[in-house]
């Protein structure tokens, strides 16, 4: 059996652009409420690399994805770290705001 993982949404609660960044981006300043809804991760353990698979059809589960990202963020820091499925059964809509793909990241970060 698995290890399983809230990956909590957020809120804006205020949100301040300030300058322009020489890289396209804009400095923030922004404060976030953490909401008790959001997707859910399952993580088991493999021997070498990172397997996703998702509830829906359009999260990329290659290494676009962000959870991806962080698996190979941390294997690049802990080449001894192994190899890890994760599930992630969707609830957070694309493109809500909510920062659902972002909170996934987090959360891989956090468990492994």
């Amino acid at each position: 059996m698995g290890i399983y993982c809230p990956s909590f949404s957020k809120v804006n609660v205020g949100l301040k652009v300030l300058k322009l960044r020489e890289d396209g981006y804009h400095n923030i300043y922004t404060l976030f409420q953490e909401l008790d809804f959001g997707d859910e991760l399952l993580f088991e353990k493999t021997e070498n690399s990172c397997l996703i698979t998702s509830n829906v059809d359009w999260i990329p589960t290659d290494k676009s994805n962000i959870c991806y990202k962080a698996y190979n963020a941390l294997k690049n820091l802990y080449p001894d770290l192994g190899g890890i499925s994760i599930q992630i059964k969707k609830k957070v809509p694309i493109g809500s705001g909510l920062g659902g793909g972002s909170a996934n990241g987090a959360a891989v970060l956090k468990e492994l």
